[in-house]
């Protein structure tokens, strides 16, 4: 969040609709975000920065955001005939976002949110990437669509 027009702002609905009927944006000009991040405040990893240091949650530099915010926009309201598609752009948004810092395919996270050994195969690094994806459009079906089989 910024003051300057390639930051990124937070507004409420009234705001963004005012913004659209004085012409001073577009429709196109505004990505709704919504979800929920839940973590403890104390405790054994002290809240959000606790997190961070083990590798749970990315911090991304500002300056990236023209590389991967396109691909988020690319994104549609989820259901059953758009999973693939918005979990390929949000996948593809993460590499822009990580990617310099990591290389071209950086490697997938293990559930404990280490980074698995940099010296493993290419064809491991591969089976780790799709078991990851897999995993991921199994919760998302289960658990954001109600629908299981579509995670097979």
């Amino acid at each position: 969040v910024g003051p300057d027009k390639e930051s990124l702002w937070k507004c409420t609905q009234e705001e963004t609709i005012a913004a659209i009927n004085a012409g001073l944006a577009k429709p196109s000009s505004f990505l709704v975000i919504c979800g929920l991040s839940a973590w403890e405040k104390s405790g054994t990893l002290n809240g959000m920065r606790g997190h961070v240091e083990q590798g749970h949650f990315e911090i991304i530099d500002s300056r990236r955001t023209t590389n991967f915010v396109p691909s988020l926009l690319k994104q549609k309201t989820l259901n059953w005939m758009n999973l693939r598609h918005n979990l390929s752009y949000g996948n593809d948004a993460w590499r822009k976002a990580v990617g310099s810092t990591r290389g071209k395919n950086p490697t997938p996270r293990s559930v404990s949110g280490t980074i698995p050994n940099e010296d493993i195969r290419d064809s491991e690094r591969q089976r780790l990437a799709k078991l990851s994806d897999d995993a991921l459009k199994s919760w998302v079906a289960t658990f954001l669509l109600g629908s299981p089989t579509l995670g097979a």
